[in-house]
């Protein structure tokens, strides 16, 4: 690239900012700088920007088409009140009683109540769970409608 310098109506002579002596010479550049290489083709400025995407910062590393179960870390017995059975129980994670819940109603069978770690729950609530617990505490925060 050639650069121009204007001074107050008098041209200086152009200086290739490329030549790589010119610049050791002026003391610009150290004697061990290497400019470097912007030669890569589409196809390696694209294989690179994948990689940069791959190792998980930001935007690109959302995955916008799954919506995977979320990982609730609480495990107890769910005792399930079908009207006309018997009481059904079942040891599952807070994040597999909506699908449980729906699986009785497809069913068309109708669920009283439930109750699940320690709480009873009607059978259109959902316990909730706050990201924050302490180690090993056992979780009894009182439910959210459906």
């Amino acid at each position: 690239m050639v650069k121009k310098k204007i001074t107050k109506g008098r041209e200086i002579k152009p200086i290739d900012v490329k030549d790589q002596e010119f610049m050791i010479i002026e003391g610009i550049h150290p004697p061990y700088f290497k400019l470097p290489d912007f030669s890569k083709t589409d196809f390696e400025k694209m294989g690179l920007v994948k990689e940069r995407r791959k190792s998980g910062r930001g935007f690109y590393n959302q995955k916008w088409g799954s919506h995977s179960k979320p990982y609730i870390p609480v495990y107890d017995k769910l005792i399930l009140y079908v009207v006309g059975e018997k009481t059904r129980s079942i040891v599952c994670n807070q994040a597999d009683i909506p699908e449980i819940l729906a699986r009785i109603k497809s069913q068309k069978k109708e669920v009283l109540k439930y109750k699940w770690n320690g709480r009873e729950y009607q059978a259109d609530e959902i316990p909730f769970w706050a990201t924050r617990i302490k180690g090993g505490e056992n979780l009894h925060i009182r439910s959210y409608a459906v």
